[in-house]
């Protein structure tokens, strides 16, 4: 997604088009759109805005709140949903979609579900029931590692502040076959070096070269 113009772009730009219209002329969005370094489509937006405003004396923004909402009845929604929560507290998200989906006729997602409750404040202590957690995450290996960092990570172990990353390394290397080399009696030390460093794993493959992991 591309980032919002400055404000202060956005109001040259409305000056530019404005003048362009006060002498009875169409503006030039390309040419506009060149000189503030900016797309055709940013300009042509608020071309069409000023358009509108000029035509009607108003611009209609857009409803607020998530899409699928916006033709429901947001009040049934909302009561069908406290009602699930004070009936079973630990209710799981899903539940709560597939019920509202039953009673009211109205499918929603569980992330769409979730930003609803919290918009309206619904005491809801579940939270379970979303789409699958991935450990592998950016979010989730920082959070992994602030937590060892601080000591109080349970999947350090031994290694003290491990990471998720080498976790994964690990177990991608035990399910990697053992290269064995017909010619490792003949392979010197710094080949097998290269050749364990792509194929192998130091510490254990070692033995198949003759030489030990450098």
């Amino acid at each position: 997604m591309a980032p919002q113009l400055p404000k202060e772009v956005v109001s040259a730009i409305e000056v530019a088009i404005n003048i362009a219209y006060s002498q009875n002329k169409r503006p030039d969005l390309k040419g506009i759109a060149a000189i503030f370094n900016t797309s055709y489509e940013a300009v042509r937006y608020i071309n069409c805005r000023i358009r509108t405003i000029i035509t009607t004396g108003t611009y209609p923004k857009k409803k607020p709140g998530p899409k699928l909402l916006r033709g429901a009845n947001q009040e049934e929604i909302e009561q069908c949903v406290r009602q699930i929560v004070e009936q079973k507290p630990e209710v799981q998200l899903k539940e709560i979609v597939s019920v509202v989906k039953e009673r009211l006729d109205v499918e929603l997602g569980t992330t769409t579900m979730s930003r609803f409750i919290k918009a309206k404040g619904i005491p809801f202590i579940g939270g379970q029931g979303g789409p699958p957690r991935n450990p592998y995450s950016k979010r989730n290996i920082k959070k992994t590692l602030a937590m060892s960092a601080a000591g109080g990570s349970e999947s350090s172990g031994s290694r003290g502040a491990g990471s998720v990353e080498g976790e994964q390394d690990e177990n991608r290397d035990e399910n990697r076959p053992m290269y064995c080399s017909p010619y490792a009696p003949a392979i010197s030390d710094q080949n097998a070096a290269n050749l364990l460093s792509i194929y192998g794993r130091p510490g254990q493959d070692y033995v198949a070269y003759g030489s030990p992991y450098s």
